[in-house]
């Protein structure tokens, strides 16, 4: 039996994924079910900026959640998770503002529904950024007092996950208009045209 499971091991570790598919009985995964089209230079540039922007996010978003827990611990665990949110929201800030700049530079040629698209991408970002800021500000003032003003890390961390929540959306709309196959929020489900 040891044998067996040894030379199973050493299958698994040689073989590539498809044989190793192959060897172990299992179906070979498909990619012509959800084939992507190739990106332009200017389309492969913004999925990869929705990227890096969607990467900053789940640290804001992952803190935020954690205020949440902080709030029922103790004062100086919900000081120290104020302090990693107004950190978190600063570099969301400044992440959201390369975005904006970017974005700003943006056009298509949809015709019927790229502008519309562009422009709620726009204004999600101009949210997103005063969220962020607002939140850098107000958890750090926050976190001063004494004790923590929990009331105020609690409004802060709501306006945040709000506006995050508003740019997935204009995101997720943009690039379904577009017809780039990502999801924002980096689940695996492809985007159905």
């Amino acid at each position: 039996m040891t044998l067996r499971l040894v030379r199973l091991a050493l299958i698994a570790v040689l073989l590539p994924a498809p044989l190793l598919a192959q060897a172990s009985g299992l179906p070979t995964p498909d990619k012509s079910l959800w084939p992507e089209r190739p990106l332009s230079p200017a389309e492969q540039e913004l999925r990869d900026a929705v990227v890096v922007l969607r990467d900053t996010l789940y640290s804001v978003d992952a803190t935020a959640a954690r205020i949440e827990r902080g709030l029922r611990g103790s004062p100086a665990v919900l000081r120290a998770t104020g302090r990693t949110l107004s950190a978190e929201c600063a570099r969301g800030a400044r992440a959201t503002g390369v975005m904006r700049a970017y974005a700003a530079g943006l056009s298509t040629d949809n015709a019927k529904w790229g502008e519309v698209a562009l422009t709620d991408f726009r204004k999600a970002l101009a949210t997103l950024e005063a969220a962020m800021l607002s939140c850098d500000q107000t958890s750090a003032k926050a976190i001063e007092t004494n004790p923590v003003d929990g009331a105020a890390l609690k409004s802060a961390q709501t306006s945040t996950v709000f506006a995050i929540r508003d740019y997935e959306r204009s995101v997720k709309g943009l690039l379904r208009t577009l017809k780039i196959d990502l999801d924002p929020r980096g689940t695996s489900a492809p985007v159905i045209q």
